[in-house]
């Protein structure tokens, strides 16, 4: 198998012949950064604006009649301070609420270069949804999730005090169904054959601590379109006290 050199090996050759050529260190530092592929060239503006002009320049056709596509909104944001780049995560919106299962990344340099993007704008146009007028409320997607996860639905189910309370957004305390309080807010869920459907986003941590459950509840008939367990679960083998290594006796 070829040798192939590392990135830090590429420019100290770069360094070093630039240093014997006695062009400067920056000229050499301009031509690596040259060599690698981004996704545009430098462009003035807010990176924010500069991601999300180049998202919306190649989102799918059918999703870019007359802007009718999905918002993009700043989730979260940062700057990777050595070096500028300004790191961007976008959710997609439709009728104002969030779609679940959609978010995009976006890296731009401190040139304003779209360095890379993970995720894609939803091929699909706004109009095209029906506005969200979900069949079942969050307290009726609770007990539904409840009862698909096997869980005790007796007892109350109780908004809390301090749920800031919307049509789109609430909170329960979890009863019997679990040991903390259950967040519910109203969301779009993209299927794998690309439509929409209305959900309630639920996280319930199970009674017996085995399971903290994000569930993907449809709006319309609770059924449970996704989940996931962000209990993670491994096991090993260690050398008990006073053991120290291999050599002083089998493992636990």
């Amino acid at each position: 198998m070829p040798h192939v050199p590392k990135t830090w090996q590429v420019l100290g050759c770069l360094c070093t012949a630039a240093a014997l050529a006695g062009a400067p260190l920056a000229q050499a530092s301009e031509q690596t950064r040259r060599s690698v592929a981004f996704l545009t060239g430098p462009s003035q503006g807010d990176a924010a604006d500069i991601a999300r002009s180049y998202l919306e320049q190649g989102a799918p056709a059918k999703s870019l009649a007359g802007g009718d596509h999905a918002r993009l909104e700043v989730q979260n944001r940062s700057v990777t301070q050595h070096n500028g780049t300004t790191h961007l995560r976008f959710v997609q919106k439709v009728h104002g609420l969030e779609v679940a299962n959609a978010p995009l990344s976006v890296n731009v340099s401190a040139r304003g270069e779209v360095i890379n993007q993970g995720g894609r704008l939803l091929a699909v146009a706004e109009s095209s949804v029906p506005a969200p007028q979900p069949a079942l409320g969050a307290r009726e997607a609770v007990l539904a999730a409840a009862e698909r996860l096997g869980l005790e639905t007796s007892g109350p189910l109780v908004e809390t005090k301090s749920a800031v309370r919307s049509a789109t957004r609430t909170e329960f305390f979890g009863g019997a169904i679990s040991t903390s309080r259950i967040p519910a807010s109203l969301k779009y869920f993209a299927t794998d054959a690309g439509a929409l459907r209305l959900v309630w986003d639920l996280v319930i941590e199970t009674p017996d601590h085995q399971h903290l459950w994000n569930v993907f509840v449809d709006a319309a008939n609770g059924e449970i379109l996704d989940r996931h367990d962000w209990v993670a679960r491994e096991t090993y083998q260690v050398y008990a006290f006073p053991k120290e290594s291999p050599s002083d006796g089998p493992r636990t």
